[in-house]
């Protein structure tokens, strides 16, 4: 038996702290035929500046299992198996940080290392390269189990190769080495999988709750404009962070109850707060990339269309839409404390904007830079809010502010591309 396994990680080093975040594995007999398969996201409990290569945000792994939870599972569904992988020393590195106990050894038939022997020829041992070599299908490379999949079949057609060259007697003596773990009391282990298909499902639930809110909502309109500025204040107040919490959800719903206000009040207010966004954005008569990638982000947290977005656009352009949100003024920033965590997205004049820049610009505003995080910080500026890095989870504790960063410009008024 043979265990085909992949790992999406937060980085290339198990002891400076990088962990696992998304594991794949595929049980293979000895005829090739695929007797089980094993997937699901981790939550690596820090934060993940590497999603750009294998596409899992923060916000896919907060309702993600730990280790500590799969751990168990994951030992006795390859205990007794011989491990495959490709690259198989970067897997091994975090599978014996994170899955082996004291005096536990582990070895994995290496993918890369088969086809070296086999054919010497090629420049590059890349996952997607071998596979179009073997004229293999791979789908959604840097995922997983997609990963898994497509190692089984590389593995599949290597060994095949193999046997022709040395015979299968040959194959079992120099590779095959089942792994062997210590006594696992298998009817107390839990198997646990939360695929990317659910969080995704569960993303975009929680991008859908204004939207949800809205719906449920009576039709009639009943409008007040002191009771619509609260409203509105504390909608922002909300979408700081570009995350609305179940917490939050039901301050609006008691500010709506206590002010009666219909679907039709919630739309248009809504419609008003996309639009001050707007306004602000265009300051510098266009709106960038990075921009409008925001302002799609918030229409689907204000339970608002695509339409909507595009004529309230039209409609700024136009002049047509009158302020109604009082942002904060520079008076009413400087002195304010502010830390950043995680890499910034933002570019200006097309460049990247660092860190450093980032800080020197908030300077120039007046406000103070803080390394750490502290009960007395004012704000802390993340280009991914639901990120898990020490800072923000300080500021959660601490209930500070967690901005994101298309929000921290818009608060210094800055345009950003």
């Amino acid at each position: 038996m043979y265990s085909i396994i992949d790992l999406e990680t937060t980085g290339f080093s198990p002891k400076r702290g990088d962990k696992i975040l998304e594991v794949g594995i595929v049980k293979v007999q000895e005829n090739d035929k695929i007797v089980d398969k094993f997937s699901t996201l981790v939550n690596p409990n820090r934060d993940i500046s590497n999603y750009h290569v294998h596409g899992v945000k923060p916000s896919l792994v907060k309702n993600a299992p730990k280790f500590d939870e799969l751990k168990d599972f994951i030992r006795s569904f390859v205990n007794g198996s011989t491990l495959v992988a490709h690259n198989a020393s970067f897997d091994l590195r975090f599978l014996e940080n994170e899955l082996i106990d004291q005096n536990e050894n582990l070895n994995a038939i290496c993918t890369i290392k088969l086809s070296r022997m086999l054919d010497s020829t090629l420049p590059s041992r890349k996952l997607d390269i071998l596979c179009e070599y073997y004229d293999i299908e791979i789908k959604d490379n840097h995922q997983a189990f997609a990963d898994t999949l497509a190692t089984t079949k590389l593995f599949t057609k290597l060994k095949s190769e193999y046997f022709k060259l040395h015979g299968d007697n040959k194959f079992k003596q120099e590779f095959v080495s089942p792994t062997s773990f210590g006594a696992i009391d298998e009817k107390n282990v839990n198997r646990v999988e939360y695929k990317r298909k659910d969080a995704h499902k569960g993303v975009q639930k929680e991008k859908t709750k204004l939207q949800d809110f809205i719906s449920r909502l009576p039709i009639d309109s009943l409008s007040d404009d002191e009771n619509a500025k609260q409203y509105l204040d504390t909608l922002n107040e909300i979408l700081l962070d570009r995350i609305i919490t179940n917490s939050e959800l039901s301050e609006l719903e008691e500010l709506v109850s206590e002010f009666s206000v219909t679907k039709k009040d919630i739309i248009e207010l809504h419609k008003q707060y996309l639009a001050e966004v707007i306004k602000i954005y265009l300051l510098d008569g266009k709106i960038s990339e990075f921009e409008l990638k925001d302002l799609s982000e918030l229409t689907k947290l204000l339970g608002l269309k695509q339409a909507d977005l595009e004529n309230l656009i039209t409609a700024v352009k136009k002049n047509k839409i009158v302020s109604g949100i009082n942002y904060k003024s520079k008076n009413e920033i400087e002195g304010k404390s502010v830390c950043f965590t995680g890499q910034l997205k933002s570019k200006i004049d097309g460049s990247k904007v660092s860190r450093s820049l980032a800080q020197s610009i908030a300077q120039e505003h007046g406000m103070t830079i803080k390394k750490n995080v502290s009960k007395k910080l004012n704000y802390l500026v993340t280009a991914n809010p639901a990120t898990m890095s020490g800072k923000a989870k300080k500021a959660r504790k601490y209930n500070v502010k967690i901005l994101a960063e298309p929000e921290f410009w818009r608060l210094l008024g800055v345009n950003v591309e």
